[in-house]
């Protein structure tokens, strides 16, 4: 999350020249699993992208809410928005254009949204209340496809 780039920025500084020094830095981010402030490994972690060809990609909030909302649309996969990083950083690389058609990506969605539902469904309207018949449901299926 660009709110905790912790690593990312010690990465950025290393691609500088500059010496890997893990640092404290503010976390704020909604994805709370990568809310890191100080995270250990650092100089283990940017030396093992770096040397296999490797970089981070961040994203902020808002993208990784509407990452968390398209994989729930379209995929049917419920991710807590720290689980939907992996996604919202393949959006940013596409809409860079730093991924080819023929590139393979794999992405690990490793938090469920059940863990914290709040961070995807905050700002969402409460959902409707269905009869429970079967009509009821295939009408407000219908109207939401």
């Amino acid at each position: 999350a660009a709110g905790a780039a912790a690593v990312a920025h010690a990465f950025a500084r290393f691609q500088r020249g500059e010496p890997i020094l893990p640092a404290e830095e503010p976390a704020e981010t909604l994805a709370d699993s990568i809310r890191v402030g100080k995270p250990a490994d650092v100089v283990k972690a940017v030396k093992y992208v770096a040397e296999t060809g490797g970089g981070y990609v961040t994203a902020r909030d808002p993208e990784l809410l509407s990452a968390a909302r398209e994989l729930a649309r379209r995929a049917g996969v419920f991710a807590e928005p720290s689980g939907a990083a992996p996604y919202a950083a393949l959006l940013r690389l596409v809409r860079e254009g730093a991924l080819g058609q023929k590139d393979r990506v794999v992405l690990i969605i490793t938090g469920s949204g059940l863990k914290d539902p709040q961070g995807v469904t905050r700002d969402l309207p409460e959902p409707p209340l269905i009869r429970p018949d079967l009509r009821a449901v295939r009408e407000a299926v219908e109207r939401c496809a």
